[in-house]
């Protein structure tokens, strides 16, 4: 019997693993595209200044909605693969009508789908991941999927900025091309294996509205009172993110109006340096991660968060900084997503990781309410280098919390190298 539950288990985790690494592999386009999108919003709209700084906003705000989508599916007891394959379906529709109707905010809309769908499936891939996958190959799935996905989604871009300088009209049915390779994920999230969801709301207030709507931030609230560690975390990675988010809507600002970058030249940023600064510190991060506190490690990315804010503030002496601003911000991403992306099973080992990722997703909505919305009043009055000086403190003060908690003793044994 334990023979047979041993190749049963072998045989889900194989599977597992092939659907994640194909679902994210056909993710790399959509990657690669939207991270051109507000760019090509930046020089196609005449409103850009107010368009812009909603468009960057919906990115992180969509993510305060995400933990309502596996709220929703649990009280529905779809599963972890249903809430995939909807959220897939979420994100691919709206693409394909990209080239029919060329309205600003339908791209807005569609920008802020993708985004919800993207974040909203994480607690569900992680989750799905811990009960088949090994702690040690959950890392290197993780570690893996977010190196292929990133470099190929930062390089994706390089190739097709030349032909968005000759051709800017055609990009919409680019995203509509994105759409049916959305679709066709669709293939391996179906062959996911079936896990069960833990119910987490009593059977008389499955229905009751605003159960629903509570749940989440009662959740996240109550984690936080019972795990001061990942507390301590979350207030490290808190201002480290927002210093990154304040900046956001000043660097688009900064490449398309100030300094009047090509598509090319956006691309030789966005996607060269910062594909090489992810690419060549993702083996040190992977290192890292396995080897150093983890406090330290979520100091070592804040620091690096600060140093890209301050290259930008010399992009106006030459486009080489924004260049060197963008490969630090790569090296950072590197760091930042592995610990973002496997906090979760970290601090939770044995118990239920959903909660743990969620209250991560929760955060970020937070930040992005703030963030961008901020920066752009600062640059407005203050001029597009006041937004990088504060994010230089904002960065630094995540790095000395870093180090502070690597000194403190948590009861749980989780963040020990």
């Amino acid at each position: 019997m334990n023979e047979i539950a041993n190749l049963l288990h072998s045989k889900a985790r194989r599977l597992t693993l092939a659907c994640y690494y194909g679902s994210y592999v056909l993710d790399i386009p959509m990657v690669g595209m939207f991270s051109l999108l507000s760019y090509i919003l930046g020089k196609e709209t005449t409103q850009a200044s107010c368009q812009i700084a909603i468009f960057l906003s919906i990115k992180p705000v969509t993510a305060l909605f995400s933990p309502y989508w596996s709220s929703l599916f649990t009280t529905r007891r779809w599963g972890l693969r249903g809430q995939i394959i909807w959220a897939n379906l979420l994100v691919a529709l709206p693409l394909l009508s990209f080239p029919f109707f060329k309205n600003s905010w339908l791209f807005v809309i569609s920008f802020a789908l993708y985004h919800l769908g993207d974040r909203a499936v994480i607690p569900a891939w992680m989750e799905t991941i811990k009960q088949f996958v090994k702690p040690d190959s959950r890392r290197l799935a993780v570690g893996r999927t977010s190196f292929i996905v990133f470099l190929g989604g930062a390089f994706l871009p390089l190739l097709l900025a030349p032909y968005l300088d000759r051709h800017p009209d055609n990009w919409g049915w680019l995203y509509f091309i994105l759409g049916l390779l959305s679709l066709a994920r669709l293939g391996f999230q179906l062959l996911l294996p079936t896990t069960p969801v833990v119910e987490r709301i009593e059977q008389k207030k499955r229905n009751q509205v605003l159960t629903l709507l509570i749940h989440p931030w009662s959740q996240f609230w109550l984690l936080m009172r019972e795990r001061p560690d990942f507390a301590f975390y979350q207030l490290i990675f808190f201002f480290g993110g927002l210093g990154i988010m304040l900046t956001q809507t000043t660097v688009n600002q900064l490449c398309c109006q100030i300094l009047k970058l090509s598509y090319t030249e956006i691309a030789i940023a966005v996607s060269l340096c910062k594909g090489l600064g992810y690419l060549v510190s993702h083996p040190f991060w992977q290192r890292r991660f396995d080897t150093a506190n983890f406090y330290l490690f979520c100091s070592m990315v804040a620091l690096l968060a600060g140093l890209s804010s301050a290259l930008f503030l010399f992009a106006g002496v030459s486009i080489a900084f924004v260049y060197l601003a963008e490969l630090c911000y790569g090296a950072m991403q590197a760091g930042s997503g592995l610990s973002w992306y496997l906090s979760g099973p970290r601090f939770a080992k044995s118990e239920d990781s959903l909660r743990f990722t969620a209250a991560n997703v929760l955060l970020i909505g937070i930040r992005g309410l703030i963030g961008p919305s901020c920066g752009t009043l600062i640059c407005a009055f203050l001029g597009y280098q006041a937004p990088f000086m504060v994010s230089i403190a904002l960065c630094c003060a995540g790095a000395l919390l870093g180090i502070a908690g690597a000194k403190i003793r948590w009861r749980s044994a989780a963040l020990a190298p």
